[in-house]
């Protein structure tokens, strides 16, 4: 005796309907976690760049209170004519090196009350790992003598 099958020609199209349907029902709910954790991998990058730009900063400040630099290197009043000086390479944690460079730039000069000249001095730093290219204002203030 001859059994002859049942041919079910729509069942490969039922399959991609339901993995359509499932598609749709599940894409709503992995949308918003893959959103907070891109925002949240930006400000953690964000936290870094300023991290290292702190410990950059600190430094600049210990070379300038070395007195590495000659007063005539300090009173360039203008980022154009400042002289641009690199810092060595510094690997963040990500694992990607980051160029650091700086000017000083004077923007004040003071005589205190002990008749010390006090300079207001501004530090642009510039952070390049060839992806982003940030700049950093910091201000303090040198005793020149």
């Amino acid at each position: 005796m001859i059994y002859k099958c049942k041919k079910n020609n729509f069942l490969l199209l039922e399959v991609i309907i339901a993995f359509t349907l499932i598609f749709f029902f599940t894409f709503p709910f992995l949308k918003k976690p893959y959103s907070l954790f891109h925002s949240e991998k930006k400000q953690l990058v964000k936290i870094e760049k300023e991290r290292i730009a702190y410990i950059s900063f600190a430094e600049i400040l210990n070379k300038v209170y070395q007195k590495k630099f000659s007063l005539k290197e300090l009173n360039i009043t203008s980022e154009k004519k400042a002289p641009t000086y690199s810092l060595s390479e510094y690997t963040s944690y990500l694992g990607v090196p980051i160029k650091r460079t700086y000017q000083l730039v004077r923007k004040s000069k003071k005589t205190s009350r002990n008749n010390s000249t006090l300079i207001k001095m501004k530090i642009v730093l510039s952070l390049t790992d060839g992806i982003f290219n940030e700049k950093f204002n910091y201000y303090f203030l040198v005793e020149a003598d």
